[in-house]
Parts: C-alpha cells; structure tokens; sequence
C-alpha cells in the first residue's frame, strides 16, 4: 500500500499552486516549500511560511507532496480522482509542494487551503481546526 502524503491538499490549494508554478518567477524554480520558522512580523512567535524553491534549496529530508491527480477505473467503468502518491511523484518532472523537514512533524496530516478572499494558504489539523504555530 503506497504512502501518503505528508499533508492533504484542498482542490482549491491544488489549483492555487498549479496557477502559480505554472509561471514562476524565475526558471529554476521547481515548487513552494512549506516552512516552519520564526516569525518576521511578531517575534519571538513561529510561523508556516511559503516560499519558492530551485532544486538547491530542496534538502534531502524534506517531503515533496504532488500537485497533481491521478484518474482510476473502479472496473465497472466509472472513474476516480486521487492524489498522487509520494513514489508516483519522485522522478515526475512536475513542480511540488515540499515541506520543509523543520515542518514535517508539526504538520504531518494537516490539509492545506486557501483563503478565496486574502488568497493566502491556511492549514487545518485533522480536525479541521486553523493550525496555530506556537500550539
């Protein structure tokens, strides 16, 4: 059974992402990475943070979660959309989201949005509340 990914998207951040990888702003960048770091606005307070990424910036230990969706027949001719899983996405050439190893426990299992009004990614936790940071 293959794995899954660190965090879930919504098709909403899914989409957000393709949109804004689909013309980076530079190049070489491969993904958003998904950070876990101190506060630039309200020290001494952590954040999750975004930012692009080239494939220097990507470490070894961070998790690269897929973009994409991959289509399966149920057999009786009807179709599904899942995530592709981490060992489908490994070597596929396609931008990613990684989450930064600092960020992997913290975040494990939440679900990625985004906010349609502020367009600004939010995390929820398996129960579906707003992940804090410093919690």
């Amino acid at each position: 059974m293959p794995r899954k990914a660190a965090v879930q998207l919504t098709d909403r951040s899914r989409t957000f992402f393709q949109q804004l990888l689909a013309n980076p702003p530079r190049p070489e960048v491969i993904g958003v990475q998904l950070q876990y770091e101190t506060s630039r606005v309200a020290a001494p307070r952590m954040a999750f943070t975004f930012r692009f990424v080239t494939a220097d910036d990507v470490g070894p230990y961070d998790e690269a979660v897929s973009l994409e969706l991959v289509r399966d027949d149920d057999g009786d001719g009807a179709t599904t959309s899942r995530p592709k899983s981490p060992a489908e996405a490994v070597d596929d050439g396609l931008p990613k989201l990684y989450v930064s190893a600092d960020a992997f426990l913290k975040v494990l299992g939440a679900t990625v949005d985004v906010d349609p009004q502020t367009v600004t990614p939010i995390l929820y936790d398996k129960e579906g509340n707003k992940m804090d940071p410093n919690a």
